[in-house]
């Protein structure tokens, strides 16, 4: 069971139907937001994109204009982060080609991001020995990465190591306390914690 959820994490989310009143609401949010980011109030309004992205992870522009700021602001994690979690997001085309572009130019810039690249390569073929080696690697290079938590976490689960893999999300959420899927974490493991 523990395998099952966490491995879930690992692929995209499906679609889920949005009211057209949620939308405005995330639209004139986001808009607000951005506007405090271009004005050079990115700190705050860096915070109402997280806030937003708690609030309707759905709306995959969030983590778009989060990449961006953070990048620019060469917050190279965060950038990183962002950009990896809008991949997931429906995106025009033109800035899906953008967002690779700008994770490749990551990779090259910082190793422990080609080794976590490498590494969510590796679990996306189940290859569980190599993803908890290329992992482990980018924890080794860049030790507060939460992504690579994240996917220690989902390779540990896979091999059986329960106790460690909740340790490993347990960490990702410690480092990443806007992480999208923070509240069914926290769920599942204060029930899993209580069944033992």
């Amino acid at each position: 069971m523990l395998a099952f959820l966490l491995l879930s994490l690992l692929t995209p989310r499906a679609e889920c139907t949005v009211l057209s009143e949620d939308l405005d609401k995330a639209s004139i949010a986001y808009m607000n937001a951005q506007e405090k980011v271009r004005l050079g109030q990115a700190k705050e309004g860096l915070a109402e994109l997280r806030a937003l992205s708690r609030s309707a992870p759905w709306f995959g522009q969030t983590q778009w204009a989060i990449a961006k700021a953070e990048h620019a602001r060469g917050n190279f994690v965060w950038a990183y982060m962002a950009y990896k979690r809008y991949t997931y997001a429906p995106a025009h085309p033109d800035d899906r080609t953008e967002t690779k572009a700008k994770l490749k130019e990551l990779e090259k810039k910082e190793p422990a991001f080609a080794a976590y690249a490498d590494a969510e390569q590796a679990a996306l073929r189940k290859d569980w020995p190599k993803t908890l080696e290329l992992v482990q690697l980018a924890i080794d290079r860049k030790a507060k990465f939460p992504l690579a938590y994240r996917l220690l976490g989902v390779a540990l689960a896979a091999t059986g190591k329960d106790d460690a893999s909740v340790d490993a999300y347990t960490r990702y959420i410690e480092l990443d306390p806007d992480a999208p899927e923070r509240v069914e974490l926290e769920e599942f493991f204060a029930d899993y914690k209580a069944a033992k």
